[in-house]
């Protein structure tokens, strides 16, 4: 148990850099998928095409991690339902990870029994990856990211000037609500390959 405790320490931070680093590696061609939309569709506003492109990847997401991955569960998993499918791939991806549905454990599968294990946990690793790369694009859009609103509201700012604390909070609105030009993902395209490159 010590050192399962001890494995978890080093493990779990070792985990969350190397998935960052992946999401980073990704946001460049995610980044440069977006300026395109923005660009063919330069009639609509900036965050009509930013909400189209994160609904997109949030279709696709749900499809290749979450609903076909459970319907491959419950076709080679003996005695579990749907439900048990879907409920085992959704507590396994929020990390949650109860351990009472575990694939592979069955006798049918004991001839491929650790090559099927092992691809469950690249499925789970791609899977976070994924998610983490739907959540960083949806937080970079400053209307949907509520902490970036929390962050600059007045009551933060407030302490006892009230006269200073609204000019920050009216300038925190104007900010939220600038449009995103193509020009800004191309600084953050290249701010990002500076990142990795690092």
């Amino acid at each position: 148990k010590l050192v399962c405790i001890l494995y978890c320490i080093v493990g779990i931070p070792f985990t969350l850099v190397f998935l960052s680093a992946l999401v980073q590696r990704l946001l460049s061609p995610t980044f440069r998928l977006l300026s395109k939309f923005l660009q063919k569709l330069s009639n609509f506003g900036s965050l009509e095409v930013r909400l189209l492109h994160l609904g997109l990847m949030g279709v696709a997401i749900f499809f290749i991690v979450f609903l076909i991955p459970s319907v491959i569960f419950w076709w080679l998993e003996p005695g579990w339902t749907f439900l048990d499918s879907v409920y085992f791939v959704f507590i396994s991806l929020t990390t949650i990870g109860l351990g009472d549905y575990i694939p592979g454990d069955n006798a049918v599968h004991v001839h491929y029994r650790n090559f099927y294990k092992a691809m469950v946990g690249v499925y789970l690793l791609t899977g976070l990856l994924l998610l983490s790369l739907t959540l960083t694009v949806y937080y970079d859009i400053p209307q949907l990211n509520l902490g970036l609103h929390l962050h600059k509201h007045r009551d933060i700012f407030d302490n006892g000037d009230d006269n200073t604390s609204q000019r920050r909070f009216t300038a925190s609105k104007e900010e939220l609500s600038e449009p995103t030009s193509v020009s800004h993902f191309n600084e953050t395209e290249h701010e990002t390959n500076q990142l990795v490159r690092k």
